[in-house]
């Protein structure tokens, strides 16, 4: 994995090694509201643009607030759309 430093107040991580939704939502989830408790503020994205899969999530201390994974078919929806999505 490679952590960057500070960019506009975002640390960003990038690797292999982060977990895929598309592989197993629970261990995605779980990664992701464990890395919140510890960090607070956690936005996930992930994109295989060759499979048509992704994947984004907002989770604040522990809890998530949005998430939405596509591969196919719906995989993870949960909280309220964005106003963004809504838009869409």
């Amino acid at each position: 994995m490679f952590i960057s430093p500070p960019v506009d107040g975002w640390i960003l991580v990038v690797g292999s090694s982060l977990p895929d939704p598309t592989e197993d939502v629970d261990v995605c989830y779980r990664f992701l509201t464990s890395l919140s408790r510890k960090l607070g503020h956690v936005q996930f994205f992930s994109t295989n643009r060759f499979a048509n899969h992704h994947a984004w999530a907002l989770v604040d201390k522990g809890r998530v607030f949005r998430a939405y994974a596509w591969a196919g078919y719906t995989l993870w929806n949960q909280g309220p759309m964005t106003a963004a999505e809504k838009d869409l």
